[in-house]
């Protein structure tokens, strides 16, 4: 299995050791000035599952106060009528309409040309949680995507000009009908294209790797995430479907760290390979399981966990701007790569 990143030629990748909520650390990282609200919205996001989603750029966006007052308008009647239309029982659920609303989210943007995140909050039942969807782009540059040709150089300084670009959608609420509506009104509305992430065994790969040694305190009130692999195992009706085994966060720190013979701060394919088969040698030998034909669909650090169907769920608000900014690579590199071919 080669654990080259999927549709890229990308071989290594910075590990941020140093949270990007400090930006003293961080010199490039100039946009961000993290406020006691910023702070509080990136806790509200915490133990919540996100559903995430590429998407992109979107036509001929506007953030100023009466378009987005004007989009929220719009939404909301679009989305009471398709449910009402497409459903008879989420109807009854939805049956005083659905309430849209956008508002611009300072605090996700890195770079100093990034634009700001786009939230949308959804509401249809007081007693009930909301419905929210974040648009982001943290700490992306579409350069590092695509070739560097006049060509290209071109084509992304002109949809700087007249694109919003946001390359990945988050959603979290329990019923997953207004998610379809909502990506149906956006694709109308703004000619961009919404398709779901699904993280593949070396999606997963390297995010364990470049996570696993992260400094972690959890919160007191809730506890961390075990350090856990979860592997689908690819034969039907033998009574078995998964494999799962929980190590302790220290035990994989060590195994990192052993193969780590300098204080470079990137992480490499060697580094993934030789991480990863350190991992299922040492669960081998535990077990005496052969891993190399299970599949693996979802991992766990003490700060998140992340499955192979797209959905995530972090722990720690000092690590959300890390995991968002590599979820923005991985939908920027699919998205700049369908462009080019």
């Amino acid at each position: 299995m080669s654990f080259k990143t999927p549709h890229s030629t990308v071989r290594k990748r910075k590990i941020q050791r140093q949270s990007l909520l400090d930006t003293k650390k961080h010199k490039r990282h100039k946009k961000t000035v993290i406020t006691p609200e910023i702070e509080g919205i990136f806790k509200g996001m915490l133990y919540k599952t996100w559903i995430c989603h590429s998407c992109s750029p979107l036509y001929n966006f506007r953030t100023d106060e009466s378009s987005l007052r004007h989009y929220s308008q719009h939404l909301s009647a679009y989305l009471t009528s398709e449910i009402q239309k497409q459903d008879c029982f989420l109807s009854s659920e939805f049956s005083g309409g659905l309430t849209a609303q956008f508002s611009v989210v300072q605090g996700f943007a890195i770079q100093q040309d990034e634009p700001d995140a786009i939230k949308l909050h959804i509401s249809y039942d007081e007693k009930k949680n909301p419905i929210e969807v974040y648009f982001l782009s943290v700490d992306v540059n579409p350069l590092e995507f695509s070739n560097p040709t006049a060509e290209n150089i071109r084509t992304i300084r002109l949809l700087k000009s007249g694109f919003y670009s946001l390359p990945i959608m988050i959603y979290n609420g329990y019923i997953q009908k207004p998610c379809s509506a909502v990506i149906s009104w956006f694709e109308d509305n703004f000619d961009c294209v919404i398709r779901p992430v699904k993280f593949n065994p070396i999606d997963l790969s390297w995010m364990m790797s470049m996570w696993t040694s992260f400094k972690y305190i959890p919160s007191s009130k809730r506890k961390s995430f075990l350090t856990e692999f979860i592997w689908k195992i690819p034969v039907d009706n033998i009574g078995l479907d998964t494999i799962k085994f929980q190590i302790a966060p220290s035990s994989t720190t060590e195994i990192w760290e052993s193969m780590k013979n300098s204080e470079n701060d990137e992480m490499t394919v060697e580094y993934v390979e030789k991480f990863m088969s350190a991992i299922t040698s040492h669960l081998k030998g535990m077990s005496g399981i052969k891993f190399d034909s299970l599949i693996l669909e979802e991992i766990s650090t003490p700060f998140i966990r992340v499955q192979s169907s797209g959905k995530i769920k972090i722990g720690s608000a000092a690590h959300i701007l890390t995991v968002l900014a590599h979820l923005c690579c991985l939908s920027s590199e699919r998205i700049y790569s369908a462009v080019e071919s």
